[in-house]
């Protein structure tokens, strides 16, 4: 019996012109459906939204990004991944300003909210994808736990109960999670 071959990798280019990609990413060249978003999902990403956007337009420190706004983070094959919040500091801002289709390379800071849905080894390979192309941080926010675990290359650091979520990616930026998780 002959085994079939595996379709051609998927470009960014097609993956691109797809009328569907909501609800997909592009990763090593195969597309990959992505759950649904929860509307308790919905509104930590919000939250967050509100809050770090909020202070990022405050101190002008970049851009940020939500509703899983792709960045092309790895070629040949080729990689296109959205975090639920994303955040590029302002030198990263091309000249020319957000792009109109895919961010080149990973945002400085992506935010990943687990929802119960999620496998843990999907969220685990989402990380480390983000950090391999060049994130400083990644938040993961797991409603079901009340906790945000902020992963570096070199720690993880984990917050829950009534401690107050601060970066140094974001010096100064204070959120209590008790408001995040209320």
């Amino acid at each position: 019996m002959t085994a079939m071959p595996l379709p051609e990798p998927m470009t960014v280019h097609e993956f691109a012109s797809l009328d569907a990609d909501r609800g997909s990413e592009l990763v090593r060249g195969r597309l990959v459906e992505v759950s649904r978003p929860t509307a308790r999902h919905g509104q930590i990403v919000a939250r967050l939204v509100m809050r770090v956007g909020a202070f990022v337009a405050e101190h002008d420190l970049g851009e940020v990004s939500a509703g899983d706004a792709g960045h092309w983070i790895e070629r040949h094959p080729d990689t296109v991944r959205g975090p639920d919040v994303g955040f590029v500091r302002r030198e990263r801002v091309p000249p020319t300003g957000v792009p109109d289709k895919f961010w080149e390379g990973a945002p400085d800071l992506a935010v990943e909210v687990v929802s119960p849905n999620d496998r843990y080894s999907a969220v685990e390979s989402k990380t480390r994808d983000w950090l391999r192309a060049g994130a400083i941080e990644v938040w993961l926010v797991d409603f079901s736990r009340s906790e945000v675990k902020i992963v570096r290359a070199d720690a993880t650091h984990v917050f829950g109960g009534d401690d107050v979520l601060r970066t140094a990616l974001l010096n100064g930026f204070e959120m209590p999670l008790r408001e995040l998780f209320a």
